[in-house]
């Protein structure tokens, strides 16, 4: 696994370094940078070695922005996220009838190619590549329901250090690396100097997120983000 992970750092920190000079290298008037934010609804597909996958799904706010720019006849969207993904699982280890609900806190990084074709003030386009994600925070909340429905929320970070004086009431050892596949459906329409956006997506992450406790438990999420799209020479004009 070791090897893996650092095959991902490889493979990313070359790949933003060229977007960046390829950016960088483009005339501006060839550049867009746009903003966008949005639901993000996520779930874990979750196999706890018997086979299961008794998931549900958390809705958690999305933001962030991207820049846009053509290399050659490839429109690349190089995009910078902040998303919540994770889920709610039923497993053996948690000593409880009610659900887990699991946030995982992503700065996620899609690396994407655009096609778009253009009719009068609507531009359809469908966008898709990999994205990698390195988590910042992961929070743990179990629902406990007693008899007389009473609820009493038990909510703590996932992995709490050595000697924590309030140790967490369950200890999740996540990966804090994921790497995906990402697909965006969306138009964008004329409106100002710019382009109103609006688009869904759905991204397939593909490490287990959890392997010391579950034989796999792996992200997937949609989303559905609107924002704004405007040229940087209309932003800084000569």
């Amino acid at each position: 696994m070791q090897c893996f992970r650092r095959s991902y750092s490889r493979l990313l920190t070359p790949a933003l370094c060229a977007l960046l000079v390829a950016a960088l290298a483009t005339t501006v008037e060839a550049q867009i940078v746009g903003v966008k934010a949005g639901q993000a609804f996520s779930t874990l597909s979750v196999d706890d070695g018997n086979g299961s996958d008794n998931t549900g799904w958390v809705r958690e706010f999305a933001a962030g922005g991207f820049i846009r720019f053509k290399v050659g006849g490839v429109v690349f969207q190089p995009e910078l996220l902040v998303i919540t993904k994770g889920g709610r699982i039923h497993t053996p280890f948690v000593d409880s009838d009610d659900d887990l609900e699991i946030n995982l806190d992503y700065i996620e990084i899609p690396m994407l190619v655009r096609v778009a074709r253009t009719y009068g003030r609507f531009t359809p386009y469908l966008l898709a590549g990999p994205s990698f994600a390195v988590e910042i925070r992961c929070v743990m909340e179990l629902n406990l329901e007693d008899p007389f429905g009473d609820v009493d929320d038990l909510k703590d970070e996932c992995d709490e250090p050595d000697g924590d004086p309030d140790p967490s009431f369950f200890t999740l050892h996540t990966k804090k690396f994921d790497i995906g596949l990402t697909g965006v459906g969306g138009v964008e329409i004329r409106a100002g100097p710019g382009s109103v956006v609006v688009d869904g997506r759905y991204t397939h992450g593909f490490r287990n997120m959890a392997p010391e406790q579950l034989d796999t438990a792996r992200n997937r999420s949609w989303a559905l983000m609107a924002g704004y799209a405007i040229g940087l020479s209309r932003l800084w004009p000569d």
